[in-house]
Parts: structure tokens; sequence; C-alpha cells
């Protein structure tokens, strides 16, 4: 059977630094617009089919990153701003109740408006919302409403982000006198 000859799209071109090169641009996965740059037609063309078939699967510029991987980096941003003991209890709590739980998800899936379970197809409870800002089990959220205690835990400040600011204020001011 006869090769098919593929019809090539008429590519922009551009010179750099001497050589010309054949142009196009895509929009990537976010809906920005990228430019893709090759020697000849056919290269740009693979170019081109390989990095839409790549956005298509959202591999080519990823939206947001994992909650774990988020989580794992606002951890190695503290250890630069906390004890080492404190850092360890960061980690164990961090670890075992939001990367276990919603470490799969991606941060652009874990919102505010929509506290949706990581795992099963329901709201999260509030007792879930309060471990996800690092409040202790023990904690205990007065209100006579549902609506009036996940406005609480939706305003809160959580401890463990209290703690460091707190601490480094008390630095501040403790250089200032």
């Amino acid at each position: 059977m006869a090769n098919r000859k593929i019809i090539l799209p008429q590519y922009g071109t551009v010179m750099k630094r001497g050589v010309l090169y054949y142009r196009t641009r895509i929009k990537d996965a976010n809906g920005k617009l990228v430019a893709i740059y090759a020697k000849t037609p056919e290269e740009l063309y693979n170019k081109e089919t390989l990095a839409l078939e790549q956005i298509e699967n959202a591999t080519f510029h990823r939206k947001t990153p994992t909650v774990a991987e988020y989580c794992e980096k606002w951890l190695l941003m503290q250890s630069v701003h906390v004890r080492a003991t404190t850092l360890t209890d960061y980690t164990s709590k961090v670890r075992r109740h939001i990367i276990a739980e919603l470490g799969d998800k991606r941060m652009g899936e874990v919102n505010v408006g929509c506290n949706i379970h990581y795992r099963e197809d329901r709201l999260i409870t509030v007792r879930e919302a309060l471990r996800l800002q690092s409040f202790p089990d023990s904690y205990v959220v007065v209100s006579s409403s549902k609506q009036g205690r996940n406005l609480i835990v939706g305003n809160a400040v959580p401890p463990m982000l209290a703690e460091v600011m707190a601490k480094e204020l008390k630095k501040y001011v403790e250089e200032e006198i």
C-alpha cells in the first residue's frame, strides 16, 4: 500500500540568529498562546500534532498542581522559618490529614464554593473542613445552624497558620524593642 501524502498547512516563517524557522501558534491547556518552531514544515507539523495531543490529555501545561505537590512545597518553604520539631509536627499533620485524603486532587478542584468529598459523591463535613484547616479533632464549633458552622469554619484562620504568624510577629516586636 502506498504512503499517503499529508497536505501540510501553510506556516509562517521567522528568522532567528540567521536561521529560517517555520512557526505556528496554538493555545495551551490554560488558553495561553504558545509558539512552536521548527526548521521544516514537516517537523513543525509533527510538533504541532504532538502538542495538540498533549493539550488534549492535559499534559502540555498543567493548570494547577496536585494538593500533594502544593503541600510538599509549602512544607519545604516552612522549613526555613520554623523549628525542626514544629516542622516535624506540620509534616505529620499535613501528610496524614491533607495529603492522605486529597493528595491526588488538583488544587483547582478544591475550592471554597464547592467543597466536594474527594472520593464520595457528597460535600465535606464540618469536621473534615476543620481538619483541612489544621484544627484538632477536639475543637468544637458552637452554632445553632449548619450554615452558621460552615460560615465559622470558612472564615476561620487555620491554627497552624496563626501559630506561624504569631511567632513571626513576636520576632518582629522583640527586634523593635
